[in-house]
């Protein structure tokens, strides 16, 4: 499902105009942006956490003789909440796929 996708189909789940819908969407979209940028966590009770990850990577370049220099880097992520997981687990047996 694209991002057009998913305003056409919310529109249509809460009867709201497809232009309000896409500004609610991207408010939502940004609103995570700046609170993962601030370090927090955006956690939706039934659905998932969105966090930040520190991942240490080597920088490119040729290893031999050298130590390569590495970087530390903020990574986002998301982590699916054990209820949603289940509920999908639940739909695609029901469903017949897994």
């Amino acid at each position: 499902m694209t991002k057009k996708e998913l305003v056409y189909t919310m529109a249509l789940e809460t009867g709201m105009p497809g232009t309000e819908m896409g500004k609610a969407v991207n408010a939502f979209i940004r609103i995570i942006k700046k609170t993962l940028q601030k370090g927090e966590t955006v956690q939706i009770t039934g659905f998932g956490s969105f966090f930040i990850s520190d991942v240490v990577t080597a920088k490119k370049g040729k290893p031999y003789g050298k130590k390569r220099k590495e970087e530390e880097e903020k990574i986002p992520r998301f982590r699916v909440s054990s209820r949603f997981k289940e509920d999908i687990q639940k739909g695609a047996r029901e469903s017949g796929k897994k």
